[in-house]
This record gives structure tokens, C-alpha cells and sequence, in this order.
């Protein structure tokens, strides 16, 4: 199947399996500024009034969200471009070596060293982001849903890389992690406060949790058009994400915000904060923005692509103050 068949069929498959999700505070209040992401499947990138999270509001089910990751996500992802799960792997294991770097800094931060720790990837792909641990002493495993990178990362360098089974919960993984790795996955996740509390559950009372996120902060960066996708359920503002790690039981250690690295730490259940309400007080400055001030970014952005038409209203306007 052609890269264009494989996306038209998922399209086929979104438009009929979608449903109209809440806000992860509970709240179905949306206004949508996005219909469409870089694909043209309908997601509805909207904002919750109620607390000001960014989020797509047409989601697939679970047993589906499980299926499209495990069989058609990296090649759709990757615009076609890494179709073969091989070259794939091998494209990301040369950038390894600099994912490792980013990691080794935070263990650093964190007091430890990765000699006779154990260190955890949740999410984990074909395990190129561990490869760099592997002659460190370091205890090592990995886990994902994708059959073919988990064989791959196997066979290639014999890390110990599982498959995460549906219906198996986190709890019942016997493993205790220094180091948790949770890599540009939580933006994928239907319930992002819930994987993360059971994530809790498989990191040492002592230990840390590193977690990667594209930050709507950032969007000027991605760019409109390609920011939003498919694959993403979520948009994490940082006082939102701070805010879903304390209701997850999580305190913030350090962030990276320029590049969306957030260093976590579990914290006693007394200090948990109960209320997961309003998630933080300026949600009406990002409503506004994204009311108000993306839709006249995007009209100044078709005016200066199309300067006639900008010539035109011009025009109109000065016609309009002579009378």
C-alpha cells in the first residue's frame, strides 16, 4: 500500500471510529480553532473554556488509538519518508547519541549515575534512545507497543525491550526505576493524568521521571500547519502539564522550556492538590490568544501571501473613511 492509500484509508477509518472527547478536567466546553490537521482528518483542535486546555476533541477509542500505534504510526508520521520500520530505526539510532546526551544531563541533575541504576523507557520504540546506556552498568528495559521496533531493538543490540499488552496494567510490571523515560509520548495519551499515576507506581520513592513534550508555547516554532496531527490527543501549556504531574502525584524538579524537558519526582499522596478544576489562573489570556490573536496572525499571513488581495481591502477601507 502506496504512503497516499495508507493515510486516505486511516482517514476512512478516523471519520467513521471518532468520538467527541472531553477535556481531561471533565469538562465538554471546546471552541475549536482547527478543524483540520496537516493530514485533513477532522481532529477539531480546540480550547476548553472551562480550563483552558488545548486539546483534539475527535478522538478514536482506546483498542483503536492501540492499533494505529502499533501498525500505522510511524509510517504515517514520517510523511512516508521511513515507510520500512528498518530504516526507520536506523535513522533514529543516529540522533541516539544526542537523546542520550539530554538524558545523561538530567541523570546528572538528578545526583545520579547510571552505573548499577536502572533505567526505564516507557514508549520506547526500537529502544535507540537506551542503546547509549548499554556499557554503563546500567540495568535496562524498554517497553512499547510496536511489534516490529521492539524485535528490531532485540535483535540488533539485545536490549531487553518488551511489549506493552492491552489490559495489563503498569502495576503489575515488576521493575523499580531510577530513571523513567517517558519521551514525546504523553501528548499521545487519551488519559495523560492516569498514565502517569501508574507510572508513579514503577519508579522508586527516591527516583526521577524525565518527561519530552511538544509545548503549545512553542507552536510558533512547528508552524500552524504542521504542529497539530493526528497522533497528538493533547497540547500541553506548561502550567497545565506542571499541573496534570501534581494531580498524577508528581512534583516538577526543573524544566527545560525552551525545549519542552520536564524532570519530575513522586511526592506524598498528603501533598497531592484535590482540586482539578481550574488547572491555572491565566487560562483566559491563552482562550483570547487563541480567539483572537492566531486568527489575526493568520489572516496578516494571507494577506502578505497574497498582496493584491491585501491592496484590495486597502483600497476598501480608504473608500470607506472618505464617506
Amino acid at each position: 500500500m502506496s504512503y497516499i492509500e495508507e493515510v486516505s484509508a486511516f482517514r476512512a477509518l478516523f471519520a467513521y471510529s471518532a468520538y467527541s472527547a472531553s477535556c481531561i478536567c471533565g469538562a465538554f466546553d471546546p471552541l475549536t480553532f482547527k478543524k483540520k490537521d496537516r493530514y485533513g482528518i477532522a481532529i477539531h483542535v480546540s480550547i476548553c473554556k472551562a480550563c483552558g486546555h488545548v486539546y483534539a476533541v475527535r478522538q478514536l477509542p482506546e483498542s483503536e488509538v492501540i492499533s494505529f500505534y502499533r501498525d500505522s504510526y510511524r509510517s504515517i508520521y514520517s510523511d512516508g519518508s521511513q515507510q520500512s520500520k528498518t530504516y526507520a530505526f536506523e535513522a533514529r539510532l543516529k540522533s541516539a547519541n544526542g537523546g542520550s546526551n539530554i538524558f545523561n544531563t538530567f541523570i546528572n541533575r538528578c545526583g545520579l549515575n547510571a552505573d548499577k541504576k536502572t533505567i526505564v523507557e516507557w514508549g520506547c520504540g526500537g529502544g535507540w534512545n537506551l542503546v547509549p546506556f548499554i556499557n554503563t552498568g546500567a540495568t535496562i528495559y524498554g517497553f512499547d507497543y510496536d511489534h516490529e521496533a521492539v524485535a528490531l531493538g532485540k535483535e540488533r543490540f539485545g536490549l531487553d525491550l518488551r511489549l506493552i499488552e492491552e489490559g495489563v496494567g503498569i502495576r503489575n510490571v515488576p521493575i523499580a526505576a531510577d530513571f523513567l523515560i517517558l519521551n514525546h509520548v504523553i501528548e499521545h495519551v487519551i488519559n495523560p493524568v492516569k498514565l502517569l499515576a501508574e507510572l508513579k507506581e514503577m519508579i522508586k520513592k527516591d527516583g526521577f521521571l524525565y518527561v519530552g513534550l511538544p509545548l503549545i508555547e512553542e507552536l510558533g516554532c512547528y508552524g500552524w500547519d504542521r504542529f497539530f496531527h493526528v497522533a497528538h490527543l493533547h497540547y500541553f501549556s506548561i502550567p497545565k502539564f506542571r499541573r496534570v504531574a501534581n494531580l498524577a502525584g508528581f512534583s516538577v524538579v526543573y524544566i527545560a522550556k525552551g525545549n519542552g524537558y520536564f524532570l519530575l519526582s513522586p511526592i506524598e499522596p498528603s501533598k497531592i492538590s484535590p482540586k482539578p478544576g481550574v488547572l491555572y489562573p491565566g487560562k483566559w489570556i491563552l482562550y483570547l490568544y487563541f480567539r483572537y490573536g492566531l486568527v489575526a496572525k493568520r489572516i496578516r499571513w494571507m494577506l502578505n501571501k497574497f498582496p493584491r488581495t491585501k491592496r484590495l481591502i486597502k483600497h476598501m477601507f480608504s473608500v470607506i473613511k472618505r464617506r
